[in-house]
């Protein structure tokens, strides 16, 4: 360690010892807990929207499956009839 180091080490000693604030403590603690409720909410919340969304893509690709087997049968149909 360099002369530097040791002049701030031995400020940092002399700094007075703040006292715990019992209030404040309590008051982070209750935003902490309300922070990780929202984001368990926001979890959820997502999950539910992520089965919704695949509900709806599950039928879309059904509704453009049927279309696509009705195109090759009118095809079929047409290139039958020459």
């Amino acid at each position: 360690m360099d002369q530097d180091s040791d002049m701030l080490l031995g400020a940092l000693s002399r700094l007075p010892m703040i006292p715990p604030d019992q209030e404040w403590e309590a008051v982070v603690l209750e935003r902490c807990h309300a922070a990780l409720g929202m984001c368990v909410a926001r979890r959820e919340r997502a999950k539910k929207d992520s089965i919704g969304a695949r509900l709806i893509d599950l039928a879309a690709v059904a509704a453009l499956g049927v279309y696509f087997v009705a195109v090759l049968t009118a095809a079929a149909r047409l290139v039958g009839s020459l």
